[in-house]
């Protein structure tokens, strides 16, 4: 994809099984991350009420003053929650000294139900750890 390329728009519609049309879809999504840094996903069969609840909810919390936002930062070590602007140099994965990213992310994960379960000592603890779930917007968890 050079970089002139619009944004990819990946439709998983078909892709539950292994075959020729999941290779494509992945190798898409590879570049599309590699290449451009995001995409556009379609055919996934989330019902558009949860995703208008989650563009709501994501609107309301980085619409917060920065106070607020850093009150949700990750605890040390693991990376669920609040990432403010120039929080992260994605390129220097990668061996690229670059400035800090200026995007504010905000990362969960589903396996809130998982951690009670885990051993943290079994080294899977930033992977697996508690999500941090900001108090405002109210529904923000819940989106």
């Amino acid at each position: 994809m050079p970089s002139t390329s619009r944004i990819p728009l990946v439709d998983l519609a078909g892709s539950a099984e292994p075959g020729t049309e999941r290779d494509a879809v992945v190798e898409t999504i590879r570049r599309a991350c590699e290449e451009i840094g995001f995409l556009v996903v379609t055919g996934h069969d989330v019902p558009e009420a949860v995703v208008s609840n989650a563009e709501e909810a994501a609107r309301g919390f980085f619409a917060l003053p920065d106070e607020e936002k850093v009150r949700s930062v990750p605890v040390a070590g693991t990376w669920w929650g609040f990432t403010p602007a120039r929080g992260t140099a994605l390129a220097l994965a990668h061996g690229v000294e670059t400035p800090p990213d200026l995007c504010e992310t905000y990362s969960v994960s589903r396996f809130d139900h998982v951690v009670a379960a885990t051993d943290p000592g079994d080294g899977r603890g930033a992977f697996i750890a508690p999500n941090v779930w900001p108090d405002e917007p109210a529904g923000f968890r819940a989106a």
